[in-house]
C-alpha cells in the first residue's frame, strides 16, 4: 500500500545489487565526472544566452535560443546524474526502478545514471 509519506518507488523491492566494491567506486566516479561536465555546460549556456539577451536581430534570437534549450538539456542531465547518485545513498544504485532487478555493470557502465533494465519500458520510451 502506498502512503503519502512512501513514494511507490521506495516501496518496491529491489534486489541486492551485484555490483563490485570496485565497479561501484567506478560508477559513482563517473557520475561525478558527469556531474561537473553538465553543469560546466549549463553554466557556459545559461551566460551565453544571459549575453544575447539584449540582442534583438534574428540571429541572436535563434542563438539565444539553442543556448536556452543547451542549458534546459544539462539542467535535465543534472537532475538525472543527481538522482543516479542519491541512488547511492540509499542502496537501491544498480536496480531497476520498474522492476527492481538488478540492471548489468555493463549497461551502468555505458549509461551510469541508467533507472531502468533493458527489458522494463521507459516513461517517454527515453533511455533512462
Amino acid at each position: 500500500m502506498t502512503t503519502a509519506s512512501t513514494p511507490l518507488a521506495r516501496q518496491r523491492h529491489f534486489a541486492p545489487s551485484q555490483l563490485t566494491g570496485a565497479q561501484l567506486a567506478t560508477l559513482r566516479a563517473l557520475l561525478s565526472e558527469a556531474l561537473a561536465d553538465h553543469q560546466t555546460h549549463f553554466e557556459q549556456s545559461d551566460a551565453l544566452a544571459t549575453s544575447l539577451t539584449a540582442d534583438t536581430d534574428d540571429d541572436a534570437g535563434r542563438d539565444r535560443e539553442m543556448a536556452r534549450l543547451n542549458a534546459d538539456r544539462a539542467r535535465d542531465a543534472m537532475a538525472d546524474v543527481s538522482h543516479a547518485l542519491g541512488r547511492f545513498d540509499d542502496g537501491t544504485y544498480g536496480s531497476c526502478e520498474t522492476c527492481g532487478r538488478p540492471i548489468p555493470f555493463e549497461r551502468l557502465e555505458a549509461i551510469p545514471q541508467a533507472r531502468h533494465c533493458v527489458a522494463c519500458p521507459r516513461p517517454g520510451g527515453f533511455i533512462r
